[in-house]
């Protein structure tokens, strides 16, 4: 016994020692392994921490840092927080305490990248494939999402089991802490996926599509031809055309083909209002419908997931029934959602017409008040309103039916399942009441998200089919060649039109001005005289390029480009440019601005100059009278300027 005592400690003894020698041996060991835990550890919080590069300036101003910031900022939109500091502190922002967009953003740049693929296709196509990359990215965290959305319901329902297993009311364990634990964490998971989702929605298809196509519209109003005879339909007899003589010897047709009914409509279109829809409305109906988008296939997959789900937890019979009641509300829905989409058709033209009557009324108001004619354009401006709230009626009430077939659809659902289910089972334990409750309560926002989704996506529909026939309209061509003077060489020219100029049938049905020869000196006086409607307005657009050259050619000096002009630096030794030309339109346009900035015009002011400009122009009187003299403000197109004063200032 003692020898056995004596032997083990013996051997305890030496273990103690090969233990020491070991853990002596072993210490660089440790020490490495403990220092590449720590370079590790150190290297993955610099990486997270320390900004992407230094702060990026755009004309000399800082670019929003959602790219230069850290990873951890980044992901947690952390970033902006100085501005936010900013705003409680002066409790409102402009447009200089706020950083500049960056180059995704940018009207300029994203409208260059869009022009760079050179589409051909429909616009809806185009703008798909221009973005294709983030809207995949949205589709693949939506499917994720989908998946994560589940999540806590499941463990809720591990957490029930837990709770119906238990006996006595005998302690869960720590069975329970983990599944609370796995619970808070598919809780973050699903917040943090779905608010990425909704921010790279925003930052990275919303706001881009929408500066692309609210540019694309800008820059095609200034290319877009402006079209006189777009609707022409032949008579049903062809009608002899007098032919008189131009003052430059030209050949004028006069003869005023039929206008169909449905021209007025479509130089509605065409109208400065009508642009103005098409960025105002049109543009963000496409960019918020692309933001929120991904709700389809999110819905998709929470269906599937749903139904694996709820197939599991209540069998496929009680599931069948209580889907079949979304089947009996689906013809409904279908049948409102095409009239919504007509009645959103039909009251996006009376608002453009509205807006149209609204504006010319406007801009007339003091006329119309001088001839008192404001019974005549109250009726004409109640008639257009009352055809626009009759649209608003019709697509309201479609409206109400479909949000009806949202409401009702995700309570029919749930009712008739869980009936179904207690009849079959003769009871309705707490982890399938509880758990199914909670996914079709989650599927309730789905189903009932999609009807409304639908409506959204055929208002963009209406909205990008109407950009896209604005964009596809016919542009003004370079239909003049570069000389010394102006002239005119057998020329045959016409107001513009939407169909092919070279149509030896749409010719007859144009006002044109055939064969003309004419040359105007250079430095000379010339005047071009004529009858009313004799065309003399339509040899002016000629000049400009701005009308339909049928035949024959149109010469004219070489037009400086802006960047060579240095407009910012006229003086009295280059005020006047060569070969530079300008229109002075029947109709004075005024900014509101004052008095002396719609003078200079946007020119460098030169006091001799100016002074001799408003002493050949009569105004002296005129500023004399005036409250702050040349810094007298001007109302919008000079509302409070008589019509001689328009004209001396403009």
């Amino acid at each position: 016994m003692v020898s056995s005592v004596a032997l083990a400690t013996v051997l305890a003894v030496q273990d103690s020692r090969v233990a020491a020698q070991l853990l002596k041996h072993g210490e660089p060991v440790f020490a490495i392994r403990l220092a590449e835990i720590i370079t590790v550890v150190c290297l993955a919080f610099s990486s997270l921490t320390l900004p992407r590069r230094p702060d990026v300036l755009y004309e000399g101003e800082v670019v929003d840092r959602m790219y230069t910031c850290s990873a951890w900022s980044r992901f947690n939109w952390s970033w902006p927080s100085s501005i936010l500091g900013l705003a409680s502190t002066k409790r409102n922002l402009n447009l200089l305490d706020l950083p500049r967009p960056n180059h995704y953003v940018r009207a300029k740049d994203a409208t260059a990248e869009w022009e760079s693929f050179d589409f051909k296709r429909s616009l809806w196509i185009s703008v798909i494939l221009a973005h294709k990359w983030g809207f995949a990215l949205q589709w693949g965290l939506s499917l994720i999402a989908a998946v994560l959305n589940f999540a806590p319901q499941w463990v809720v329902l591990q957490i029930l089991h837990l709770l119906e297993r238990r006996e006595h009311h005998e302690r869960i364990g720590y069975d329970g802490w983990i599944w609370a634990i796995w619970l808070m964490v598919a809780i973050m998971a699903q917040s943090w996926v779905e608010t990425h989702i909704f921010w790279l929605s925003w930052s990275e298809i919303c706001i881009p599509i929408r500066a692309q196509l609210s540019s694309l519209v800008f820059r095609k109003a200034m290319r877009r031809k402006d079209v006189k005879e777009a609707s022409k339909r032949k008579a049903a007899t062809e009608s002899t055309e007098p032919t008189t003589t131009g003052p430059a010897g030209e050949s004028c047709s006069t003869g005023q083909p039929e206008v169909d009914d449905d021209d007025d409509a479509e130089q509605l279109k065409q109208s400065k209002q009508s642009t103005v829809n098409l960025i105002g409305v049109d543009a963000k109906r496409v960019s918020d419908f692309a933001n929120f988008n991904w709700f389809f296939p999110s819905s998709l997959f929470k269906l599937i997931v749903s139904l694996v789900f709820l197939l599991n937890l209540l069998g496929w019979k009680p599931l069948i029934a209580g889907f079949c009641t979304m089947l009996v509300v689906t013809p409904f829905n279908a049948y409102c959602s095409k009239k919504y989409s007509a009645a959103q058709d039909k009251l996006m033209k009376v608002r453009d017409e509205k807006m149209e009557v609204v504006s010319e009324a406007l801009q007339g108001i003091r006329q119309i008040k001088f001839a008192a004619l404001e019974p005549q354009w109250e009726a004409k401006i109640n008639s257009v309103r009352d055809r626009e709230l009759k649209c608003v009626w019709n697509a309201f009430f479609f409206d109400v039916m479909l949000i009806g077939c949202w409401i009702a659809s995700p309570i029919l659902l749930a009712a008739v399942s869980l009936a179904v289910y207690a009849t079959i089972h003769g009871n309705l334990i707490p982890s399938v009441a509880f758990v199914s409750l909670s996914v079709f309560k989650a599927l309730e926002l789905t189903l009932s998200i999609i009807p409304e989704l639908t409506t959204d996506g055929l208002d963009a529909w209406v909205s990008i089919n109407r950009i896209d026939k604005y964009l596809r309209g016919a542009e003004v061509s370079n239909i003049t060649k570069e000389a010394d003077e102006i002239s005119f060489d057998n020329a045959t020219i016409a107001w513009p039109s939407d169909s092919d100029a070279a149509d030896s049938d749409e010719v007859t049905d144009r006002f044109i001005l055939r064969n003309i020869n004419a040359t105007f000196p250079t430095g000379e006086l010339s005047v071009i005289s004529g009858k009313t409607g004799s065309g003399k307005s339509l040899m002016l657009a000629a000049i400009l390029g701005e009308v339909d050259l049928l035949s024959g050619i149109i010469s004219r000096p070489r037009v400086p480009a802006l960047e060579e002009r240095h407009d910012s630096n006229a003086n009295k030794d280059n005020w006047i440019i060569p070969g530079a030309i300008a229109y002075v339109a029947q109709i004075p346009w005024i900014e509101n601005a004052t008095v002396k900035d719609n003078i200079l015009f946007g020119l460098p002011c030169d006091d001799h100059r100016y002074k001799k400009t408003i002493e050949v122009c009569a105004l002296t009187k005129d500023i004399e009278m005036l409250s702050d003299g040349e810094e007298t403000e001007i109302g919008a197109n000079g509302i409070n300027l008589s019509g001689g004063q328009k004209w001396r200032i403009t």
